[in-house]
């Protein structure tokens, strides 16, 4: 795919197909979504046989005209960057994909289908997650701040599902006097809590804390 297909970037476009897949004259990529590129000038259409919401095409469209106003980007930076839309794509509007939740303290149940296949399940007890809560907990009883902004943050890079650390960031940034983003944090885990983590006193327990204090 070459910068000169971006330079000449019409439009973009989304086409819900029910049964018949993306034709391409370049490639004919698998998966929910694919790109549609007859040359290397004019329009670039995006085809995906599933619905896809209008903010994820917004999204995406933003991206492409962010690939657009970097002129000086080379053929393999474009390309990385088309992928990554690619990817992005394919993770949030496959019916598919394994859907991963948390409880408080870490421990994750990934549910996932496929083609003749039923619902799988597969809970793990313990794991990465589980060892990240142990740390960040002992940081924050230790007050050791800066080390817990830390590791929380990249906990939230590396589970950005499991809500907790967002929990642990909040407290570690109100400790620091970071108000604003203390309130940013428990304002994204009050909109995505659950009873998983409602019920755990731990997690009610920073909750609480938060609350009465920003």
């Amino acid at each position: 795919m070459k910068k000169l297909l971006l330079l000449h970037l019409i439009t973009f476009s989304f086409a819900v197909l029910a049964q018949q897949p993306a034709v391409n004259a370049e490639m004919s990529p698998a998966g929910v979504c694919s790109p549609n590129i007859i040359s290397n000038q004019g329009p670039v259409t995006i085809t995906c046989n599933t619905a896809i919401d209008q903010a994820t095409a917004a999204k995406v469209v933003s991206l492409l005209n962010r690939i657009l106003r970097d002129e000086g980007a080379s053929s393999d930076e474009v390309n990385k960057k088309l992928d990554s839309i690619m990817e992005f794509l394919q993770s949030t509007v496959n019916p598919n994909r394994p859907v991963t939740t948390y409880d408080c303290g870490g421990n994750s149940s990934t549910e996932s289908r496929g083609a003749g296949v039923g619902l799988s399940v597969n809970t793990s007890f313990g794991g990465p997650t589980a060892e990240a809560f142990q740390r960040m907990d002992s940081l924050n009883s230790s007050r050791q701040y800066s080390e817990l902004l830390a590791a929380c943050t990249e906990q939230k890079k590396s589970a950005p599902e499991w809500l907790t650390p967002r929990l642990f960031c909040g407290l570690a940034h109100f400790a620091m006097g970071h108000m604003a983003e203390a309130k940013k944090e428990l304002n994204i885990y009050d909109r995505r809590t659950g009873p998983a983590y409602e019920s755990d006193k731990r997690c009610k327990s920073m909750s609480d804390f938060l609350h009465a204090r920003l």
